[in-house]
């Protein structure tokens, strides 16, 4: 698959020189840049599938895990490095996942 990216001038210029120091096309490059940095689709799948069954098991919680539940998230969220949502496939369930309904 073909796809075009917009990259700033400098951007365009540190890959090429990036890719020119390794003996390598930019093109080959950003793509395997792009393969060792993007979390595999297969694993994301996991992850959510695991959150969403935590998130059925929240009733069964005592007070004591919900609350250690809720600060492990918020912990999550305080140390995050992006804006972008985790798991989008939870939102609605984020608010109430490890808290008791």
């Amino acid at each position: 698959m073909t796809m075009q990216l917009d990259l700033s001038p400098e951007l365009a210029s540190r890959l090429w020189r990036e890719a020119s120091r390794r003996g390598e096309s930019a093109d080959g490059l950003a793509t395997r840049l792009l393969e060792e940095n993007l979390p595999a689709a297969n694993r994301a799948r996991a992850a959510t599938e695991l959150l969403l069954l935590w998130a059925q098991e929240a009733d069964s919680l005592t007070d004591k895990e919900a609350a250690s539940n809720t600060d492990v998230l918020k912990a999550f969220d305080a140390d995050r490095l992006s804006n972008r949502p985790l798991f989008s496939e939870l939102a609605g369930l984020a608010s109430g996942a490890g808290s008791r309904h």
